[in-house]
C-alpha cells in the first residue's frame, strides 16, 4: 500500500494562529528575525575575520616554505659541489695508484729480468770456469 506524502509547509504556523496575531506580534516576529539575522551577520563577519587571519597565516607559511626550499636548494648545491670535489680527488688518487702500480710492475719486471740476467751470467761464468779447467 502506498502512503500519501504529506506536504510540509515552510512555516509550521497554522492559519488560525496567523489570524490571531496583532500588528505588535508581527513587529515582534520581525524584530526577532532581524536580531537573528544580525547575529548571523556578526557570525559571518567573525568567520570572515578568521578567514583573513588564516589566509595571512598561510601566506606567512608559504613564505617560510619558499625560504626553506631556497635554503635547502642552496645547501644541496653546496653538498653536491663538495662531493664533486671529493669525487675528483678520488679519481686523481686512483690514477696515481694506477701509475704507481705500473711503475711497481715495471720495477718488478725489471728485477725479474735482472735476476734472469744474473742467473745467465752465473751459468755463463760456471760454463767458462768448466771450459777453462778443460783447456788447461
Amino acid at each position: 500500500m502506498e502512503k500519501k506524502k504529506q506536504k510540509i509547509s515552510p512555516l509550521p504556523i497554522k492559519k488560525s494562529v496567523l489570524k490571531t496575531l496583532t500588528p505588535n506580534d508581527f513587529g515582534a516576529v520581525l524584530e526577532d528575525i532581524r536580531d537573528k539575522f544580525t547575529v548571523m551577520v556578526e557570525g559571518l563577519e567573525g568567520l570572515r575575520g578568521e578567514f583573513y587571519a588564516f589566509r595571512n597565516d598561510m601566506n606567512g607559511f608559504r613564505d617560510e616554505m619558499y625560504n626553506f626550499r631556497n635554503e635547502t636548494k642552496s645547501s644541496f648545491n653546496s653538498v653536491f659541489d663538495y662531493l664533486s670535489r671529493i669525487d675528483d680527488d678520488l679519481k686523481e688518487i686512483k690514477e696515481e695508484i694506477s701509475r704507481l702500480n705500473k711503475d711497481k710492475a715495471e720495477q718488478e719486471y725489471a728485477k725479474s729480468i735482472e735476476g734472469r740476467v744474473q742467473k745467465i751470467q752465473f751459468e755463463l761464468l760456471a760454463i767458462r770456469n768448466e771450459l777453462s779447467k778443460k783447456k788447461v
